[in-house]
């Protein structure tokens, strides 16, 4: 049916996509009123039960995430980012000084901010640390690694196509 409206009316890939959105909406509706029929039959403390309680009760995100196309159903990209950190707790859980905690903390949100950004941690960090001292409190957005990355794109484009 899609092919037949995409072609006969130049249907865009948006009108597609609202198509694709409705009839999982649909599926959505089918399978809430079945939920709370079935639910109706079955024991609180059961496991079905549970279930069906723990799902209704989030009802509002699980819709929130079938709808939009951005929201990711798991988080295996946090985890991977934070997996080295979380490798290195016990090897960083004695370093010496009582606000050491903070401090590797403060780093290692630098180091997976680069990483999430795809820049250089080195490149960045030395950077930061030439220009730190220099710097006033009220430019401090201009040290994190989203600006960093922002504005070496925009020299590389500056630099590779001179006036």
């Amino acid at each position: 049916m899609m092919l037949l409206v995409r072609d006969h009316f130049l249907v865009s890939d948006g009108w597609e996509t609202i198509f694709q959105s409705q009839r999982k909406c649909c599926k959505c509706n089918r399978l809430h009123r079945a939920m709370e029929l079935t639910r109706r039959e079955t024991l609180p403390q059961g496991l079905l039960g549970q279930g069906i309680d723990y799902t209704l009760k989030r009802w509002a995100a699980l819709n929130q995430f079938i709808t939009d196309g951005i929201l990711e159903i798991d988080s295996n990209g946090i985890e991977n980012s934070i997996r080295p950190s979380a490798l290195g707790k016990r090897n960083w859980m004695f370093i010496g000084h009582p606000e050491a905690d903070e401090r590797s903390a403060i780093i290692h949100t630098l180091l997976g901010s680069c990483r999430r950004h795809g820049i250089n941690p080195f490149d960045c960090l030395q950077d930061l640390f030439t220009r730190l001292p220099a710097a006033k409190i009220t430019g401090i957005k201009e040290f994190t690694p989203a600006a960093w990355a922002t504005r070496k794109t925009v020299r590389s484009i500056s630099l590779s196509h001179p006036r």
